[in-house]
């Protein structure tokens, strides 16, 4: 065997783009046509940065958040919107509708947008005892994850209403109470122009939360002035970002997971293996991290150094998964080996794990 990778790796090690992948998000390995060392030279393409903080944020970050949903009508207008706007947002639901509109808390998360606990029932937290804030809360959060959301560790207290007890039971939860410091009224009735003059009012420098609402009777007046507040905070410096773990205008952090396919990490001339990378968390953002392949054998080292690879997961995916094909050749060697790590990235904590995929003659 005289590396028969080496063919599909050399060709390959140009970052993944959006192009790069199959109908079900995987990315292909394919051996190329080309002379081995001239991808190595081409300039590395940049990661599509959908959902990423966009402007120069000279005057601050605005995270844009959305209440009361899933509604069945109004929030895929929110999310189609803010999708073709490019900017980022998180959702505060409410238990009682994932569980009648679990589709549309579904789309929510695969549109790439953050997810997070508005209680079951809509209820003032204050009013509750500390076991039952905590059950409201556990409750929704079991809604979702039923629904196939991965919903974030931000809990929003209806109406604002807060007391010791209701911060009590949400930090013996293990998760964060969020509030808002710019109110857009929109549940009181007013007009789209109103309460976009309402956000833009009252952004100021720093974190800027924004409070809007996706399931109350005037959502739509309030999903018709996002365009008018996206546009003129970016033209005063303002960028638009989600919340991060800690409830501040931000990103989330995730850390991955590095797998490999087949199991025992054992493949012959002529099979794939398939390197999968999961993240414990939505984002709300597009990421990429490096995935680096390096030899173990004389061979290896002699015939190849592999470089790192950019792997790109779009906002709202929970994994990549990239597929190698080994090629044939008729040359009888030794079995050779091959090590899978990942490093680097951005908004991405790397494994520290690596995997060893063995590379056998056909024949063995």
């Amino acid at each position: 065997m005289r590396l028969p990778l080496i063919a599909a790796l050399l060709g390959l090690v140009l970052p993944l783009s959006p192009t790069a992948a199959s109908a079900d998000g995987s990315a292909q390995w394919v051996p190329a046509q080309q002379p081995a060392q001239q991808p190595a030279q081409q300039p590395a393409q940049q990661p599509s940065q959908r959902h990423a903080s966009t402007g120069s944020c000279r005057a601050g970050q605005v995270a844009l958040t959305f209440d009361d949903g899933p509604s069945p009508t109004v929030t895929p207008r929110v999310v189609a919107m803010l999708k073709r706007l490019d900017v980022p947002a998180t959702f505060f639901m409410v238990g009682e509708r994932v569980a009648a509109f679990p589709a549309t808390a579904r789309l929510v998360e695969q549109s790439g947008f953050l997810v997070a606990n508005h209680s079951y029932h809509h209820q003032d937290l204050t009013t509750l005892s500390a076991d039952a804030v905590k059950e409201t809360i556990r409750n929704t959060d079991r809604e979702l994850r039923s629904a196939g959301v991965h919903p974030t560790d931000l809990v929003r207290p209806p109406y604002g209403a807060v007391d010791a007890g209701v911060l009590g039971a949400i930090r013996a939860m293990g998760m964060r109470s969020v509030i808002w410091n710019v109110d857009s009224r929109d549940w009181t009735g007013l007009s789209t122009g109103s309460i976009a003059a309402n956000v833009l009012g009252q952004l100021h420098a720093g974190g800027n939360i924004v409070l809007q609402h996706d399931g109350v009777n005037n959502s739509p007046a309030s999903v018709a002035a996002v365009p008018q507040i996206v546009a003129e905070a970016r033209r005063r410096g303002y960028c638009f970002v989600g919340l991060d773990e800690a409830g501040r205008p931000g990103f989330p952090v995730a850390r991955t997971r590095l797998r490999v396919e087949p199991a025992d990490w054992i493949v012959k001339e002529g099979q794939r293996f398939r390197i999968r990378i999961g993240l414990d968390r939505a984002v709300g953002r597009t990421t990429w991290i490096r995935l680096r392949l390096a030899g173990q054998t004389a061979s290896i080292r002699k015939d190849l150094v592999p470089p790192a690879v950019r792997v790109r997961i779009p906002a709202g995916r929970m994994s990549a998964v990239i597929a190698v094909k080994v090629r044939r050749d008729d040359l009888v060697e030794g079995p050779e080996s091959l090590t899978v790590s990942l490093s680097g990235g951005q908004g991405l904590l790397p494994d520290d794990s690596t995997a060893t995929i063995v590379i056998e003659d056909r024949g063995r």
